[in-house]
């Protein structure tokens, strides 16, 4: 299974119609793929209680209070992961970071050697961030670091990144013609370098 990521808190704007253009990209090429708006899941930010380095392995206490867990447990099971997210002041925007904050649960458990990876060469996240600014040299480079620490927890590699200029506004990626031809790009990208591109599967959402 392929999961799509949409990390904007906005509805039905680009982040979510370069989802949209990687779920049916996908789909096309007979991919089993899940397509999630992280803004309709609950996820509590890490207050840094220190639970999971006094207790590494175990679940973190906010796990029975939001969504989190189900979200971790489709990153460490996907074959293949598409994060899509707009930036906001040069990062990712607020639940897609806390999301990942309380991936420290996760590290911790893999730097004390306990639920190590699977494949870890096989499986990456592919990132599609997407700028309003028509420039900026470091626009992106906070978010792909961020994303290139978190990921080993996971089992998963950083994939080829696609970093979009310029689409401000909400139909922005819509009344770029080259930015969906992009998008369309990357999605196929991804989907050839899984081990069996060509299988086929139930789409879900």
């Amino acid at each position: 299974m392929v999961l799509v990521l949409h990390c904007s808190p906005r509805r039905n704007g680009n982040t979510d119609a370069a989802a949209f253009i990687v779920l049916t990209t996908l789909r096309e090429r007979g991919l089993a793929v899940e397509s999630l708006a992280l803004r309709e899941f609950s996820i509590i930010p890490c207050a840094s209680c220190g639970y999971c380095s006094r207790r590494p392995g175990e679940a973190c206490p906010f796990e029975a209070r939001d969504d989190s867990a189900y979200l971790f447990g489709l990153l460490r099971e996907a074959t293949a992961i598409c994060l899509a997210a707009p930036i906001y002041f040069y990062h990712l925007p607020a639940q897609l970071k806390a999301f990942i904050d309380r991936g420290q649960r996760w590290w911790t458990a893999f730097d004390a050697g306990i639920h190590p990876p699977v494949s870890p060469s096989t499986r990456r996240l592919w990132p599609l961030l997407i700028g309003a600014r028509a420039r900026g040299e470091h626009l992106f480079s906070g978010s792909l670091a961020t994303l290139r620490c978190w990921l080993p927890a996971f089992g998963l590699e950083l994939g080829t990144p696609l970093c979009l200029y310029g689409l401000d506004g909400a139909d922005a990626l819509l009344r770029h013609e080259d930015a969906g031809h992009s998008v369309a790009e990357f999605a196929a990208a991804l989907a050839d370098s899984l081990p069996d591109s060509g299988a086929s599967g139930a789409a879900e959402q």
